[in-house]
């Protein structure tokens, strides 16, 4: 007999009722393949995600001059699709509790790679713009339906660390942008950068379709008491380590799946905890997305190359990289929100010295941006996995996203706060002062002893 078919034998001691099973990964069991595969797959969709939206930051240049666009109407582009985030996290990410995770994310995934062809082929601002809010709409719809799905087949000791890979697919998407966009560009211009990233989402929507399978927990008390589905439920369980379950939940044992969650996480129990991470995330993605749209702009305007600008964004976003996988690695050990307070507390002293400094030599300011990038975009993706704890499994998805979604807000008012600072002179030192602030903020709350309740 295989190890799968002796996990799934039904005994009178192993059967599981639903009211007494869990149908998320039991926390003594190890990382199994189901687990990886999982974690992979959803690594590449969101990998997919920060390609198209760096990809539009290292196109801005040469956006901005074809349709001979402002700072302030560049700021503009760059929201649209921060709005179609937060409209896609609040209204898509949530749904994945009520109609399942691989649905929603496969209806996301579709929309981001048929609106990056067609801003491929868009002559004027009014297209771009809005395909621009319809690929937001579809990554926003993806990052909370992966996180959930991620953190509930993981097991608890490693679930903030693979929530964080997870997540930072999103980040590597943003460094490979930069040199392949150069060299796109100067084979076929900046239109030939969204068509990569189309045929990017096309691969996603496959791999999420053919490989990634639904969450247990969503099937378990969908209401569907057939056989089939039954035995689907199981057969997931067995790849995760778990025991089989009897039956599926009938619609009086499990909460009532046809309402929204909101109410669940502004409940007395949650609404602290809620307000608290929606305040942390509004601020962070503030400071993160300035740095990812802005600094190919702000090189370009201080006369460096277009080169150097999209130098100059990669090691912004390869320095987050490595630091949130190192936060994930450490997360067993160290409470993450000490570790997320010291990054950013770390990113306020760099700036402050590159401000004092003033450096002209070019390879030590590309230090300082890898530092500043491992600080800052380091902490916010290391903030994934402190939502992706924060919440019970009945409505995580729509505690991600929500959180996700309010974070989008602070997304969509820095590009045209950038914008309107830009075009009244203010440069790039004036630019890191107001930056620093926000940092400085975050850091703060992570510290003290509200941050260590929501960890």
């Amino acid at each position: 007999m295989s190890d799968i078919q002796k996990s799934v034998r039904i005994s009178d001691n192993n059967l599981a009722s639903i009211a007494e099973a869990k149908a998320s990964i039991p926390p003594e069991m190890k990382i199994r393949l189901v687990t990886i595969v999982v974690t992979a797959i959803c690594f590449f969709v969101n990998f997919t995600d920060g390609f198209d939206l760096v990809a539009m930051a290292a196109a801005a240049p040469l956006i901005a001059k074809e349709f001979t666009l402002g700072a302030s109407v560049l700021g503009f582009l760059f929201s649209a699709a921060l709005i179609g985030m937060a409209v896609g996290a609040m209204v898509l990410s949530p749904l994945s509790d009520r109609f399942g995770r691989k649905k929603i994310m496969l209806y996301s995934v579709g929309l981001i790679a048929i609106a990056m062809v067609g801003i491929g082929f868009s002559n004027s601002l009014a297209p771009l713009i809005g395909l621009r809010f319809l690929t937001g709409v579809g990554v926003g719809g993806v990052l909370g339906s992966a996180s959930s799905l991620v953190s509930e087949f993981a097991p608890e000791k490693h679930r903030s660390l693979l929530v964080i890979i997870s997540a930072t697919g999103f980040t590597v998407g943003t460094v490979v942008v930069g040199p392949i966009a150069a060299s796109i560009i100067e084979l076929g211009g900046w239109r030939g950068i969204f068509f990569v990233g189309a045929g990017f989402g096309g691969l996603a929507f496959l791999l999420v379709l053919l490989f990634l399978p639904e969450s247990p927990e969503y099937l378990a008390r969908s209401g569907q008491k057939s056989t089939a589905n039954l035995a689907r439920v199981n057969n997931i369980r067995a790849r995760m380590g778990a025991v089989a379950l009897i039956n599926l939940p009938t619609v009086s044992s499990t909460k009532d799946t046809s309402k929204p969650a909101l109410g669940s996480l502004l409940s007395r129990s949650q609404r602290k905890k809620t307000l608290m991470l929606w305040a942390l995330l509004f601020t962070s993605f503030w400071t993160s997305y300035f740095l990812i749209n802005w600094t190919p702009q702000l090189f370009v305007l201080a006369g460096y190359s277009l080169k150097h600008s999209i130098t100059a964004l990669s090691l912004v976003t390869f320095g987050g990289l490595i630091a949130a996988w190192l936060v994930g690695f450490f997360s067993p050990r160290w409470p993450m929100a000490k570790t997320i307070s010291l990054l950013l507390f770390g990113s306020v002293i760099v700036m402050a010295a590159y401000i004092f400094a003033m450096p002209t030599n070019l390879t030590l300011i590309m230090t300082i941006m890898f530092v500043i990038g491992f600080c800052v975009n380091g902490a916010l993706t290391a903030l994934y996995g402190l939502v992706a704890i924060a919440y019970p499994l009945e409505f995580r998805a729509t505690g991600i996203g929500w959180a996700l979604g309010v974070g989008r807000l602070g997304a969509i008012a820095s590009p045209i706060a950038a914008g309107f600072m830009v075009t009244q002179g203010i440069g790039m030192y004036g630019l890191l002062i107001i930056l620093a602030i926000p940092v400085a903020l975050i850091g703060a709350v992570l510290s003290s002893r509200i941050g260590r309740q929501i960890a």
